[in-house]
């Protein structure tokens, strides 16, 4: 049990010392917070943007899809600027 009694005593130092770390960084994150606890959000996104249906929250976002004419028009488009860089070349 020694041993036991060893580990809790060292995890109770660390812990002390976390929370004196946390604190500090608290502060300089927080210089106007009282000195008990930052905001328990502090992890969370702080503004939501709205999407447009009226509920504030966050969107995923999807990858915007071209249409088979415009990436063949784009594919002609890159074609013509390698043909010129190979042309300069």
């Amino acid at each position: 049990m020694n041993g036991l009694s060893n580990i809790i005593s060292d995890l109770e130092q660390q812990h002390s010392a976390i929370s004196e770390a946390l604190s500090a960084l608290r502060e300089l994150d927080y210089p106007s917070a009282p000195d008990s606890e930052a905001p328990s959000s502090s992890l969370a996104v702080e503004s939501v943007e709205p999407n447009g249906n009226g509920n504030g929250t966050a969107s995923v976002k999807t990858p915007r899809k071209f249409s088979a004419e415009s990436r063949r028009k784009m594919a002609a488009s890159q074609r013509r600027r390698w043909a010129k860089q190979r042309r300069a070349a």
